[in-house]
């Protein structure tokens, strides 16, 4: 049931990547970040899943409504330097490494990721296929002084509401365009199709999929008609004989034409 906040992270991360002052240092899931804190060192942010609840109909676990927490550590210890360019300021600006320099350069940045996750690019698409809405996004405040490097962190918590997991069987939709983009990517290529065969596997179709996706076990399956009554193809019908109190009536193909009578001439 993970395979939806897998797929949030690398779009994420992708999407991030030399889209903010944090060029590309943009780290996915790092369990101990604070060592990227050396002296004069740049910003960076690191992108990880703090947090799902997932919210099923009896055992419909694929289908469930899910809500994914996407966290963003942003975290700086050094003056930043912006050079002017077509994408910058007319002129250098130099950002000192002060309390009120540091906490600019994560307002910067803040803003810089509201635009890159709403940019016209195509991990930023796939992003939003992936996450329809944000139901909340909460920002928390963090600053130390240690061992002599001063250094600001800013924490950026996205409540998320994701779509479904994918089903038992071959990749479709946003999985297809997703795994694509991935295999665009020589880093990610591998992985990609690490995670087409963990979603097409077990490979099941028809009655067994959609048992598999609703969580259903045989004997209910059975009882409401997911699961075929025999694997024999039907034959087909030839007559119909209903019986009702007091009467009833007999149908097959010979009376239906002549019920019907002959066809009209063209």
């Amino acid at each position: 049931m993970n395979l939806v906040g897998f797929a949030l992270r690398i779009a994420t991360v992708e999407l991030l990547r030399n889209a903010t002052l944090a060029g590309d240092r943009v780290r996915d899931s790092m369990i101990d970040p604070a060592n990227l804190l050396t002296q004069d060192a740049q910003p960076f942010i690191v992108v990880a899943i703090d947090q799902s609840e997932i919210t099923p109909t009896g055992r419909d676990i694929l289908g469930a409504n899910r809500t994914i927490s996407l966290t963003m550590d942003v975290a700086l210890a050094g003056k930043v330097s912006i050079p002017a360019g077509d994408d910058g300021p007319q002129d250098d600006v130099v950002i000192p490494h002060t309390d009120a320099g540091m906490e600019l350069v994560l307002d910067l940045i803040g803003r810089q990721i509201d635009r890159a996750l709403l940019a016209n690019g195509p991990w930023a698409k796939i992003w939003r296929r992936f996450a329809p809405a944000i139901k909340k996004v909460q920002v928390d405040r963090g600053a130390s002084a240690e061992n002599g490097i001063r250094y600001a962190t800013r924490q950026i918590i996205f409540t998320l509401q994701a779509i479904a997991e994918p089903s038992f069987g071959e990749p479709e939709g946003v999985w297809t365009e997703f795994l694509a983009l991935m295999r665009a990517d020589a880093k990610l290529a591998r992985i990609a199709d690490l995670i087409e065969t963990e979603i097409g596997s077990p490979t099941l179709d028809g009655w067994a999929k959609a048992q598999a996706d609703l969580g259903l076990n045989s004997q209910f399956s059975f009882g409401n008609g997911t699961v075929p009554l025999t694997d024999a193809p039907a034959p087909p019908v030839t007559s119909v004989d209903v019986q009702f109190p007091g009467g009833g009536w007999s149908a097959d193909a010979e009376s239906i034409d002549d019920a019907l009578g002959p066809e009209p001439s063209p």
